[in-house]
């Protein structure tokens, strides 16, 4: 197998709300984020969440990896407090690896999961993993509900008449979690009803269907359980909603890009004699940097494979649309780009199931590839692939786009290794990289290259394809 590549990216989608991000950064002396550049997005592909962007955090060093995930709001009070917390928990993860042996990688993973509730009261979900060495991680879940109107936290007693109907709530929320067949007959009674009388410490969140409480592995069960989402029905729990909310979350139902059927690409007749290039990018889509490469490629009648982060196609499912449409390859590339080599099967599987989710929810079909974020594979994810049916891509160039950020320097290192067969790794999330593709694209046009997707090299080419792993 081929060795592992060591990729450092730090993802900053911009929005308008970047010269406050970056402002934010630059008080606190936080490290910037590589592609901090202030890009306008387009205006053609509107996220799924109105007034947010998403901002995943990647680095990966040979002590540690880290992968976050976080919104980027349109309210400068509420980026301050998320952020906060965020560089809170980066500092206690290095501080506490600091005493490792480093006989393994330790790993920080911060999952995002979003639920909009009005069109300004968002639920925001963290669910944090990390692994310092030994048998197993530890995971822990945080919770914000914010209204982006004028900045403020939102306490469940401001969404919950508890005052009111407290008694009644908390029966609710015990009688769901003792239907549960997982929590029969295990449950901390003593823990849960401590718990139960103090909705301060409740981890929550609110959406048009459900009221969701979350507990910490070893909170309110043994650590076998793991952590605990209780969903209970909005119409369980409906009478006790402050009619205000319940009236503006009625009102403001979220609307989801329509899924629109796509039909996977029709692979093309490969000329035995012929010279051939997979251009891939890694990453997005992004709302600005992704349509200007899909105009590049369109100029060029170029195919391209693009490897999506799950979250990033939940946030912008019209770029994913887009992507297929123009009858290009997309990819997986893992729900949170974490290092998929320190997590265990069950993250494992949904990583990449979730992300096949949302990319179907989007055009109608799965990814039928897969690239592990930083090149990093085990067997433990070879078996995974393999039940799958999915081959693991990797790549025979590597433009270090997220490294230079420089248009001139990115084309050079593609088009001096540049080969028959060759797979390119780029980034659909740097400006540089969409500077860069039509100086690419020229050359290697002159040179009588052809630009096809990984699937068709793959299954045409076997014998001249770069990295990948198949079974």
């Amino acid at each position: 197998m081929p060795g592992w590549t060591i990729i450092l990216i730090l993802l900053l989608i911009v929005t308008g709300s970047t010269l406050n991000f970056l402002s934010y950064l630059d008080k606190n002396g936080l490290e910037e984020p590589a592609n901090a550049s202030v890009i306008k997005d387009s205006d053609d592909y509107s996220g799924r969440f109105p007034g947010l962007d998403v901002l995943v955090r990647t680095k990966h060093t040979d002590e540690y990896t880290y992968s976050i995930a976080l919104p980027d709001t349109k309210n400068e009070s509420i980026n301050s407090i998320l952020m906060d917390w965020v560089t809170e928990q980066e500092k206690d993860f290095t501080t506490a690896i600091k005493d490792q042996s480093h006989q393994v990688r330790s790993n920080l993973t911060i999952e995002l999961d979003t639920k909009r509730i009005t069109d300004d009261i968002y639920s925001f979900i963290f669910s944090m993993y990390y692994y310092l060495g030994g048998a197993n991680g530890k995971e822990e879940i945080q919770t914000f509900t914010v209204d982006l109107s004028n900045g403020s936290l939102l306490e469940v007693d401001d969404v919950i008449n508890l005052s009111a109907y407290s008694k009644e709530v908390q029966k609710i929320i015990i009688n769901k979690l003792h239907q549960e067949e997982m929590l029969q007959d295990v449950l901390f009674e003593d823990q849960l009803n401590t718990l139960l009388k103090s909705p301060d410490e409740w981890m929550w969140s609110l959406n048009q269907d459900s009221f969701s409480l979350y507990f910490d592995e070893y909170e309110i069960a043994p650590g076998f359980v793991g952590a605990i989402e209780l969903d209970i029905p909005l119409d369980d729990i409906r009478p006790y909603i402050y009619e205000d909310i319940f009236f503006q979350s009625e009102a403001s139902a979220e609307t989801v890009n329509e899924q629109i059927d796509i039909d996977e690409q029709e692979w093309s007749k490969l000329d035995p004699e012929g010279k051939y290039v997979a251009l891939t990018f890694d990453d997005g889509p992004h709302p600005s940097v992704t349509p200007q490469v899909l105009e590049t490629l369109n100029r060029y009648d170029a195919k391209a494979t693009f490897f999506m982060l799950g979250i990033q196609a939940q946030y912008y499912p019209s770029l994913v649309q887009a992507v297929a449409a123009e009858g290009h390859e997309i990819g997986n590339h893992s729900m949170n780009h974490p290092d998929l080599t320190s997590i265990n099967d069950e993250k494992v599987r949904g990583e990449l199931e979730q992300t096949n989710i949302h990319i179907k929810e989007a055009v109608g079909f799965s990814p039928t590839t897969m690239r592990p974020p930083y090149g990093a594979y085990n067997d433990l994810l070879v078996d995974v692939m393999k039940d799958a049916d999915t081959p693991i891509i990797l790549w025979s160039i590597d433009s270090l786009d997220w490294k230079s950020r420089d248009k001139d320097k990115i084309a050079q290192r593609v088009l001096e290794d540049i080969h028959d067969g060759a797979i390119v790794l780029m980034h659909d999330i740097h400006q540089a990289t969409a500077a860069a593709l039509p100086i690419i694209l020229e050359s290697l046009h002159e040179q009588g290259y052809e630009f096809v997707t990984v699937s068709e090299l793959l299954y045409q080419r076997a014998d001249k394809i770069g990295p990948h792993y198949q079974y």
